[in-house]
């Protein structure tokens, strides 16, 4: 058996968004909630990293910031402080 990494989300946040996801992509696309995790995770990776010969070499981050007008820390603390208020609401 492979090495695993455990992930706990609590339910009352993370369901509607994981449904949400299942609504946009169509069923079939994941096999359970650990399947949507990982491709999320791999999908951010790509996201961020993954040059795009179509985009000029540039990454899918890099095109959003250029057409936000806003810089990496900028949009960084823009997401945390949305999670926070995300994550607050229990």
């Amino acid at each position: 058996m492979t090495d695993q990494i455990t992930v706990k989300l609590n339910e009352k946040l993370f369901r509607p968004l994981i449904e949400d996801i299942d609504k946009f992509t169509g069923p079939g696309m994941v096999k359970s909630d650990s399947d949507l995790v990982a491709k999320c995770i791999f999908f951010t990776h790509q996201f961020m990293y993954k040059k795009q010969d179509s985009l000029g070499g540039k990454t899918l981050w890099e095109v959003l910031q250029e057409q936000s007008g806003r810089e990496k820390p900028e949009m960084i603390l823009t997401f945390l402080k949305n999670y926070s208020e995300f994550s607050r609401k229990k």
